[in-house]
């Protein structure tokens, strides 16, 4: 098998709702767990990013579910690798809504404070998305707690 993660970003389409959102999740959450993949998804007004990890076949299939739904548009690949070890083995499909995109994480992963995906290099799209789902899994314990 080999392992994959692919992180694209694509610009939403006017109209999507808070039930869209939650139905995208719903799907990709059973999609996922059956197919064996992990990631994280992660919401703003204009855009969404996501990473895929899996098998290279799924993960390839998954995107272009993905790539087809008109809920989007203008998807890019920030990254395609082949990887060791998943980062986000910990999640079907974590989601991570607009309003815990703070500017300091921005800042610390991009050029602006201001959220857009399309300027994000494939390293610090990978260093934003695990730091995101590093503080959900912190919060998550927290409240386990």
């Amino acid at each position: 098998m080999i392992l994959t993660q692919m992180i694209y970003a694509s610009k939403i389409r006017e109209g999507l709702k808070d039930r869209d959102i939650e139905h995208i999740l719903e799907k990709s959450r059973v999609h996922n767990t059956r197919d064996e993949i992990t990631g994280i998804l992660c919401f703003h007004r204009k855009f969404f990013v996501q990473a895929l990890e899996g098998e290279r076949s799924h993960v390839n299939q998954t995107f272009k579910r993905i790539s087809l739904d008109k809920r989007h548009s203008d998807v890019i690949i920030i990254s395609y690798r082949q990887i060791d070890i998943r980062s986000f083995s910990k999640w079907s499909m974590a989601y991570v809504p607009e309003c815990h995109i703070t500017k300091d994480l921005l800042l610390k992963y991009s050029v602006k404070s201001t959220f857009n995906p399309y300027i994000l290099s494939d390293t610090s799209a990978i260093g934003l998305l695990t730091e995101m789902s590093d503080r959900l899994l912190t919060k998550s314990r927290s409240a386990a707690a």
